[in-house]
This record gives structure tokens, sequence and C-alpha cells, in this order.
């Protein structure tokens, strides 16, 4: 009777000591001194191995969550941040409540795009500024700098000491 205990309590054992511990990790984002309402924070592995997402708020406020659980497991990260340009007339929130006059003009530019045209006044779309064609990871309204993992100045060690205060400039 006590070999099975023993194996029970053995196998336990070994299972809690698998994971991560994680460390809950929350902060600040802010551009030249405002808050960032709407970003992205990516926390990002140099192996990429690990990652942990989080979205502030209209303070600039972040949590982070990993495999879908508050906190992240201990290391170094590259931190990136960015934020989706909101474009005047996009509707935002419940797609089944679009007005129907956007859905109109979405309409046309469709249209327009599908004769050949692609670009403004329906020419051809020209290739990202110093390139060859290839995109760039953009930032949206945010520098282009904190988008990607390999550009971004951005490091954090978790645990962290306190709360994440994440300060973006204008490059």
């Amino acid at each position: 009777m006590r070999r099975p205990f023993l194996l029970l309590t053995l196998a336990a054992g070994l299972t809690a000591g698998c994971g991560d511990k994680l460390s809950p990790v929350n902060g600040t984002v802010t551009y030249d001194g405002a808050p960032v309402d709407g970003a992205t924070v990516v926390f990002i592995t140099e192996s990429g191995s690990k990652q942990a997402t989080g979205r502030t708020d209209s303070s600039g406020k972040f949590s982070l969550e990993y495999n879908n659980g508050p906190g992240i497991p201990s290391g170094t990260y590259k931190v990136m941040v960015t934020r989706v340009k909101v474009v005047e007339g996009t509707p935002v929130g419940d797609p089944t409540k679009l007005d129907k006059s956007y859905l109109e003009k979405m309409k046309s530019k469709e249209i327009a795009k599908s004769a050949g045209g692609g670009g403004p006044g329906g020419g051809p779309v020209s290739p990202m500024p110093g390139g060859k064609g290839e995109k760039k990871a953009d930032a949206g309204d945010l520098p282009g700098v904190y988008s990607s993992p390999s550009t971004t100045p951005l490091t954090v060690t978790v645990p962290p000491a306190g709360p994440v205060e994440l300060k973006l400039e204008k490059k």
C-alpha cells in the first residue's frame, strides 16, 4: 500500500515543478509624456520562445498575459509597442451596426481597386520609402522603431522591481 502512495507523491512533486513561475507585470506607456490609449504591448524573449501581451487603457496602463493567464515567466524581454492608426470615418465597435453610407464608400473603393486602380487616383501602389517593395513593420501612429524586436530600444527584466514605465519618444 505504501508504494502506490509513494509513486503518486513523487509524480505530483515532479509535475508541480514543471512550468514557469509567473510574475505579474503591469505598467504605463507614454508617448512624449502623454498616456497612450489602445496600444498593444508585447514582451518577447530573444529566442522568440516566450511572448506576453497586454493592451493599454485610456490612462496608458497595461497588464501582461501569458498563455491566457496573468503574469509572465522571469527573464529578459524585448518590448514592442504598436497602435493601429484610426482613420476618421472608420467604424469602431459592432460590425453588424455599420453605417450604410460607410458601406457604400467601401464598395466604391473595392470597385476602383478591382478596375486596376490601387493607389490614389487609380494609379499603381508605390513601394515603401527606402525599400525595394518590401514591407516594414508598422507601429501605426507611434514611431516604427518600437514595432520590431530587432529595432526596439526597450528591454525589461522580469520580475520587475515595480511597475514598468515605457516612455516612447519621437525618433
